[in-house]
C-alpha cells in the first residue's frame, strides 16, 4: 500500500505544470547554451593564435573609405 501510493505521488507530481515548467526551463537553458557555445567553438576553427584567419575572406564589394578627420590637414 505504501509503494502504491509513493507511485501515485510520483505520476501526480510528473503531471504538474510546475514540474513541466521547471523541466521546460531546464530544456530550453540547455538547448540555448549549447548553440551559443557551439557557435563559439566553431569559430575558433577559423582563427589562428595570432588572431588571424585561416582562410582569406573576399568581399563581394569594393568600398572606399574617406577619413575626414585628417583631410582638412
Amino acid at each position: 500500500m505504501i509503494k502504491k501510493n509513493a507511485f501515485q505521488s510520483l505520476i501526480e507530481l510528473l503531471q504538474s505544470k510546475t514540474t513541466f515548467l521547471i523541466v521546460g526551463l531546464i530544456v530550453f537553458t540547455l538547448l540555448l547554451t549549447s548553440v551559443l557555445s557551439l557557435k563559439y567553438y566553431l569559430f575558433q576553427n577559423m582563427i589562428n593564435e595570432d588572431n588571424t584567419s585561416k582562410k582569406d575572406i573576399i568581399a563581394s564589394k569594393t568600398i572606399k573609405v574617406v577619413d575626414n578627420l585628417y583631410s582638412d590637414l
